[in-house]
């Protein structure tokens, strides 16, 4: 955790310490009307502590200021508060919050990790990136848009939300990092934007209601076991230069696939390794002549011993007809 300081900030600059008036074991506190930050690590594992609320004064909330604070019961936060740091809410599983101040613009890594009862139905209009493992594992988060001007998403900052309900991204995100979506069963994305040029490991994964149908045409990456149980998908065009391992395994549902030529490394040094494993019913069309030397033994190979149907020369326009 690094060094921890245990004080608040009152509006005329001095520290208080708050060693001297809270016990780990203190269920209930009054903090100072004149409270201006939570310092860091001010209640760090104070797992009974319970406040309702916090001063009208609070403009900011430190470094695992609030974590493993078990019973916090904060339903809202002051209206004034423009910065939340890493850790400040970690692990706080009783945090009901339903929105978050107007002045917050980033949701730094962390900051709500493990809040299983965050309830938050939207996010602050003016947000513009949310830092890793942000939300991870707050499993009652049921947001269904993000703000329009994020451009930066985290790797697992959203990674085992099933409640997600997202069915687009902001235009400016240019990358899905890895494990950011993963474990999102209720994500319902139709596409993503036109901007994306990397998937990452893991990062849709057991996405079970993922519902594309294209990947922008600019992807050069994705990263292996990226769509893995992504039982929806159906039928994709797969715009990529590179495809990893077992990306799309066990992904039972998805019937025909088109890679471009362009498209020049498959990794699939065994049968188990195939991008395509598991994927019982699938059928692949390519606008190649041929396959590609990059595409490896076992690029197409659905089981131990079974491989797909290919359908050489292929253009995207007959896929789209198909």
């Amino acid at each position: 955790m690094g060094n921890c300081f245990l004080y608040g900030q009152t509006g005329g600059g001095n520290n208080i310490d708050l060693k001297s008036v809270i016990e780990r074991t203190a269920t209930t506190l009054n903090l100072p009307s004149n409270l201006t930050q939570v310092g860091s690590c001010a209640f760090y594992n104070c797992a009974n502590l319970a406040l309702t609320s916090l001063p009208s004064g609070v403009t900011s909330v430190e470094y695992a200021a609030f974590q493993n604070c078990t019973s916090l019961a904060l339903t809202s936060l002051p209206s004034g508060i423009t910065s939340i740091q890493n850790y400040a809410f970690y692990n706080c599983t009783n945090l009901a919050l339903t929105s978050l101040p107007s002045g917050v613009t980033s949701i730094i890594s962390n900051a709500f990790t493990y809040c299983t009862n965050l309830a938050l139905t939207s996010l602050p209009s003016g947000v513009t990136s949310i830092g890793d493992s942000a939300f991870a594992i707050c499993t009652s988060l049921a947001l269904t848009s993000l703000p329009s001007g994020i451009t930066s998403i985290g790797m697992a900052a959203f990674q085992g939300c099933p409640s997600l309900a997202l069915t687009s991204l902001p235009s400016g995100v240019t990358s899905i990092q890895n494990y950011t979506f993963q474990n999102c069963t209720n994500l319902a994305l139709t596409s993503l934007p036109n901007g994306v040029t990397s998937i990452g490991y893991q990062a849709f994964k057991n996405c079970t209601s993922l519902a594309l149908t294209s990947l922008p045409s600019g992807v050069t990456s994705v990263q292996s076991y990226a769509f893995l149980g992504c039982t929806n998908l159906i039928k994709l065009k797969c715009w990529c230069t590179s495809l990893g391992e077992e990306v799309f395994e066990s992904c039972t549902g998805l019937a025909k696939i088109w890679i471009p030529s362009t498209c020049a490394t498959i990794s699939a040094y065994l049968a188990t390794c195939s991008p395509f494993y598991g994927c019982t019913n699938v059928v692949i069309y390519t606008n190649a002549s041929s396959k590609l030397t990059g595409w490896n033994t076992y690029w197409n190979y659905t089981g131990d011993s079974t491989q797909a149907t290919v359908n050489y020369n292929i253009t995207e326009a007959q896929f789209d007809a198909l």
